[in-house]
């Protein structure tokens, strides 16, 4: 099975990089806005939104935010709110001394719409 970790992490450098909202692709196969999905609408979703994963990369994923009341669901609310954090901090407002430490600190980005080298794609693509 795929590391839960660098997989996380691949989809925040991806979200990042192309400043995509993932929630709004989940949104589509959630028609009664319950906030949870199948396992294989979560996999559709990701492949809608352009995030190019291994099938054991998906299956980690969905496996680390499991629905707490339905087998099989995914509850894509928390992995939003997870990724999200490369762009900010929910609730930030209510303890604003909240010491805020910077997701993918170190992650080199670039500008919307900027081709990557072929090598920093060689590196994107592990």
């Amino acid at each position: 099975m795929a590391d839960f970790a660098s997989a996380l992490e691949k989809i925040q450098r991806h979200v990042k990089q192309t400043r995509v909202r993932l929630k709004d692709f989940f949104a589509i196969f959630d028609k009664l806005h319950t906030k949870r999905i199948l396992a294989n609408k979560f996999e559709r979703a990701m492949s809608m939104a352009g995030v190019h994963m291994t099938q054991a990369e998906i299956q980690a994923l969905a496996a680390g935010y499991p629905d707490d009341k339905f087998d099989g669901f995914v509850n894509y609310q928390n992995f939003c709110d997870e990724i999200e954090t490369v762009f900010t901090i929910k609730h930030l407002e209510k303890s604003p001394t909240k010491e805020v430490h910077c997701t993918l600190e170190d992650a080199m980005v670039h500008k919307y719409g900027v081709a990557l080298s072929d090598s920093e794609q060689a590196i994107f693509d592990e």
